[in-house]
C-alpha cells in the first residue's frame, strides 16, 4: 500500500481558484446588465390567425363532444 498523498498541495489549489475568480470578474464586466437592454417591440396580434385557432379548438371540442353522444349507452 503506498503512503504517498494524491491531494493537490495548497500552491496548486490557490492558483486554480485565483483563476477562476478571475474569470468570473472578466466575464461580469464585459457582460454588464443583462436586464438594462431594451426589448424588441412586439408585432401586431394576427387576428386572423387567433381566430383558426380558437376556432379549431371549438371544432374539436363540439367533434369530441358529439362522439360521447355516440358512444353512450341508451
Amino acid at each position: 500500500m503506498s503512503t504517498g498523498s494524491h491531494a493537490p498541495d495548497a500552491h496548486t489549489e490557490d492558483h486554480a481558484a485565483d483563476a477562476h475568480a478571475t474569470d468570473e470578474q472578466a466575464v461580469d464586466e464585459h457582460d454588464g446588465d443583462e436586464h438594462g437592454h431594451d426589448e424588441p417591440a412586439l408585432g401586431p396580434v394576427d387576428v386572423p390567425a387567433w381566430a383558426a385557432a380558437v376556432g379549431g379548438i371549438l371544432i374539436g371540442v363540439a367533434v369530441a363532444f358529439c362522439f360521447a353522444l355516440a358512444t353512450a349507452p341508451t
